[in-house]
């Protein structure tokens, strides 16, 4: 017998797809894939408007004291008096430093130093101190000449202990300079 086969038809149109079956379970979670490389660098911002300027601060704490011109005894001693009963921390200012200058011909001179005085004369001046309650007595004397002399201006600068070391870089015999770190009145 012989097979009954005809010949094979071209195939038809595709059908309607079929509805979908539940999804399948989760699969397991990867590894971690290697870092990748570091982006170019943005362009930079344009630059913003400078802002205004801000008052000048107190930044060290420092107090200064100034008598103005003022005149010796005949053994060349400026016995000086200052109040300290509107500060705070007595103690901070006892153990701070305590910073003196000398002004003369226009110039500030730092004690102890040389310092020109009346009549062309160079006397290296000293100074010392001490606390009497809240007054600190403080005299200002040749440790080489005798005489009466008149000071154009001697300052007493008190920096607390927890403000001396904020400035370290302050060259401490050039007042200017000080009170410029210091924020003092010239």
């Amino acid at each position: 017998m012989a097979s009954c086969k005809g010949k094979q038809g071209e195939i038809g149109p595709q059908g309607v797809a079929g509805v979908a079956g539940p999804a399948g379970p989760a699969g397991t979670k990867g590894d971690k894939g290697d870092k990748g490389e570091k982006g170019d660098t943005g362009a930079t911002g344009a630059t913003g408007a400078t802002g205004a300027k801000g008052d000048k601060g107190d930044t060290a704490g420092a107090m200064q004291f100034s008598v103005g011109q003022v005149e010796s005894d005949n053994e060349l001693h400026f016995n000086l008096s200052f109040d300290l009963s509107s500060v705070a921390n007595l103690a901070s200012v006892e153990k701070g430093m305590v910073l003196c200058y000398y002004k003369s011909a226009d110039f500030w001179f730092p004690v102890p130093g040389v310092v020109p005085l009346n009549n062309g004369r160079l006397g290296t001046m000293l100074f010392a101190y001490r606390m009497e309650g809240k007054q600190m007595k403080v005299v200002v004397y040749s440790a080489d000449m005798k005489g009466k002399e008149t000071a154009t201006d001697i300052r007493v600068v008190l920096v607390p202990a927890q403000n001396a070391r904020l400035s370290a870089d302050v060259d401490y015999k050039n007042y200017l300079e000080v009170a410029k770190a210091y924020n003092l009145p010239l």
